[in-house]
Parts: structure tokens; sequence; C-alpha cells
């Protein structure tokens, strides 16, 4: 049908249903879902948390970020701090399918991923759920 775009199985086993950035629960919940990993500092302490993981919609490989806020402390005072900010100071992360795969009728202004977004929220232990 006009408008539709099949899906095609590419050679690492991801696959292209075309772009849409319509948010799904199953997406944001299975993103939501990896582990944070704390990103380190080439200057020493933490710059913010990455997680890692396979797009649920185009099965390529994507990473979200959350930027601290506490850039320069180590690790531990980087979430002792973390942990004393009130819920509702904790900003939740936009996360976007990133990847580097082509995705038709992705628009000129997007380089990266296959439109899958989503809000998803960052652990109150800073990093370690």
């Amino acid at each position: 049908m006009p408008g539709e775009t099949a899906t095609e199985a590419t050679a690492e086993g991801a696959r292209d249903d075309g772009w849409d950035p319509t948010p799904t629960q199953q997406w944001i919940e299975e993103v939501e879902a990896w582990q944070w990993i704390p990103e380190p500092s080439p200057l020493g302490g933490i710059l913010g948390w990455y997680k890692t993981g396979t797009c649920p919609r185009c099965l390529h490989t994507i990473t979200v970020r959350q930027e601290s806020g506490v850039a320069g402390l180590s690790l531990t005072k980087a979430r002792q701090r973390f942990a004393r900010l009130a819920e509702t100071e904790r900003k939740p992360v936009n996360a976007r399918c990133n990847c580097s795969g082509n995705h038709a009728n992705r628009p000129s202004a997007w380089t990266t991923g296959c439109g899958q977004q989503g809000v998803i929220h960052f652990p109150s232990t800073g990093g370690e759920e």
C-alpha cells in the first residue's frame, strides 16, 4: 500500500521499518530497564551516566546519556550528592534511538536513529538501581 514501508532485514540482524517518531510504551520500558553505567571524566570524577543496548524497534545499538551535574567529583561523592537531590529535581531523560543505521523516510534534519524516542527516568541512587 502507498506510504507503507516493508520491514527489511539487514546483515547484522537489524530491521528497517522506516522512520517513526511515535513513542511506544514497550520501547520506553525496555530502554528504561537497561543498567546505567558511570561515565568517567578524563580529568577525574564523573561526567554523567549512560546506558547502551539494542533499540527494541530497529535492533541497532544505541546509547542514552544522562548528564550528572557533578563533573569532577569522585563516583562516591557524585552518588552522595545526587542522592540528596529531591526526586522532583531529577530531570527525566529524553531518550531516542541514535543508531547509525539507514532508515527510510528519516527527515534530513536527523542524521541518526529510527525515530523511536521517549522519556525515561534516572534512578534515585544516582546510577545504580
